[in-house]
């Protein structure tokens, strides 16, 4: 009598995936790539700060915007994390990534800490492509010239375990 293996269809090849690719990532950070590619934005802009300082704060994804808080770069982890291409983000607001059960007190307070220029940290709950929702807590810094003040914001952002 022969045995015969049965296979199982895998349903849900894109929450797979993501999970697979964040595994992988959160193993063999790419901090480096991370970190060159923001000092090229500090020797662009002048910013007054330690990069590498930052950096050494635990995340799985980078997110910089400009002043009006519009994207202007993103790391692989951001993709991997949100399922949203660098190219699809760039120009918009991180507010796409915000749905139903985002809190507006949240929010709110955010924009209170960056309006004076505070560093924040919060615990969001963001929402991916495929409309799944994942708690992300985030670290905006400020980014700052001596020139203008405020030029940009950089966010570390790293999921959450489900509760």
């Amino acid at each position: 009598m022969s045995k015969t293996k049965k296979t199982v269809p895998l349903l849900c090849w894109d929450v797979y995936i993501m999970q697979l690719a964040r595994y992988l990532s959160s193993n063999v950070p790419n901090r480096e790539a991370d970190l060159s590619m923001l000092m090229k934005f500090q020797e662009k802009f002048g910013w007054n700060i330690q990069l590498d300082r930052i950096l050494s704060f635990p995340y799985e994804a980078l997110v910089l915007t400009d002043h009006s808080q519009k994207i202007k770069w993103v790391n692989e982890g951001f993709a991997v994390m949100t399922g949203y291409s660098s190219k699809f983000s760039l120009g918009k607001s991180p507010k796409f990534l915000q749905g139903q059960n985002t809190s507006a007190l949240t929010i709110n307070r955010i924009r209170q800490k960056l309006s004076k220029g505070e560093v924040v940290k919060e615990k969001v709950c963001n929402y991916r492509k495929n409309g799944q929702e994942y708690l992300c807590e985030v670290h905006i810094h400020p980014l700052i010239n001596s020139i203008s003040g405020v030029t940009h914001y950089l966010a570390l952002e790293r999921e959450l375990p489900a509760a």
